[in-house]
């Protein structure tokens, strides 16, 4: 898979499947979370949908969030990449893939950021 080709580039003994697996089974967890809740904890933003969503921004490069199967939780996603403060980690995410992408040789799955 065109995802993995990075980590199997750098880490040949990692196991793919499983991170998919793990990062999916977060996806499913935060999806249950935002069930009929705006945010993480509630229907206020707080430090955990700042904190979450640093983390997702950066596995979403080569794990996307799929709308279809995680429909709230693409919603919030959208919603934390609204923010204000979200512009300076979309840097540091835009960066992280040029970087990469430059020296490891490695294109990411075509989707927004």
């Amino acid at each position: 898979m065109r995802q993995s080709e990075i980590v199997r580039k750098q880490y040949a003994n990692v196991d793919v499947n499983y991170h998919r697996r793990k990062l999916h089974e977060a996806y499913d967890i935060m999806e249950r979370y935002l069930d009929g809740q705006k945010y993480m904890a509630g229907d206020q933003l707080t430090l955990a949908d700042v904190s979450i969503v640093t983390t997702l921004s950066t596995v979403h490069l080569m794990f996307p969030v799929e709308a279809e199967r995680w429909p709230q939780l693409q919603r919030w996603f959208a919603t934390m990449q609204q923010l204000d403060a979200y512009e300076v980690n979309q840097r540091g995410v835009e960066k992280l893939r040029d970087i990469v992408q430059q020296l490891g040789k490695f294109e990411f799955p075509e989707h927004e950021l």
